[in-house]
């Protein structure tokens, strides 16, 4: 099992897709600091100077990705699930098609590895590709930003009392932070294993890489016409979203690993792939 982990991380972070990737979640946010978030700090200390003494400064943890409902923030979360399948979800579907698996996998146990090391290493490329640029985009706003708590009493979030985590987002913020991008990897990681899952039905690598996006927009277009748009990823994975969103963010984050996990993994080692 070792091997085959080292293996595939190997494959996955080495790829020049998993720097693609990472190279668009850059942009997106570099996009979101040049057309949001700078341009209200280069006016910043006039803005202070005519609010004193009841002015606030605006918080660094509205800036980052997520933060806030930029065009910045819409773009990067409207395409996360592509960030988190370019890099390795397409692996599965060309070892099939070149052999590899046949002649790699002759025995059912080290089949099984594979398929579990090929899972691992989606996960971690994917949750990668999409945690690392939050990150990114909330070290571009400590240039420009001083590293204030928010303040509940300027109205300047919409994180309220019936948010989800209100109370660690108003006095620890870091921590908040550093939830969410752990989240937002988790969810990169399952919607990387998602693209995994699509090989056993897909014909074109294609295909592959872009079923974890049709998911997405799948529950974007179903999910507010039943009334529940909190169980939207692309709204409860954003820091800045205002409902509480605690319950679905468990519950399909629980449903795609069992979904992909048995597929993959249990399923996957003892089906061949054509």
């Amino acid at each position: 099992m070792k091997a085959f982990l080292q293996v595939e991380l190997a494959r996955a972070f080495k790829r020049k897709w998993f720097v693609i990737s990472l190279i668009v979640g850059f942009a997106i946010a570099f996009y979101n600091f040049f057309a949001d978030v700078l341009p209200y700090a280069l006016g910043l200390d006039e803005y202070l100077e005519m609010s004193y003494p009841f002015a606030y400064p605006g918080s660094l943890y509205n800036s980052w990705l997520g933060g806030n409902y930029s065009m910045g923030s819409y773009y990067f979360f409207l395409v996360l699930p592509l960030l988190a399948a370019i890099p390795f979800s397409d692996t599965l579907f060309s070892d099939a098609k070149s052999g590899f698996i046949q002649n790699l996998c002759i025995r059912g146990e080290k089949r099984s590895k594979y398929f579990l090391a090929k899972y691992i290493a989606a996960f971690c490329s994917g949750g990668a590709a999409v945690a690392i640029p939050m990150i990114f985009s909330f070290c571009l706003g400590c240039l420009v930003y001083p590293l204030m708590n928010p303040e509940p009493a300027t109205f300047t979030t919409l994180i309220g009392d019936l948010s989800t985590f209100p109370y660690l987002y108003f006095y620890f913020p870091l921590l908040y932070v550093l939830l969410f991008a752990i989240i937002n990897f988790i969810y990169g990681g399952l919607y990387a294993c998602f693209g995994l899952l699509s090989t056993f039905y897909a014909n074109y690598r294609f295909l592959v890489l872009i079923a974890p996006f049709l998911l997405h927009l799948f529950l974007m277009t179903l999910l507010p016409l039943v009334g529940v748009k909190e169980w939207v990823p692309m709204n409860f994975l954003q820091p800045a979203y205002p409902d509480y969103t605690l319950y679905p963010l468990i519950i399909e984050a629980v449903a795609l690993f069992a979904l992909t996990f048995w597929r993959v993994v249990i399923v996957g080692s003892k089906n061949d792939i054509y």
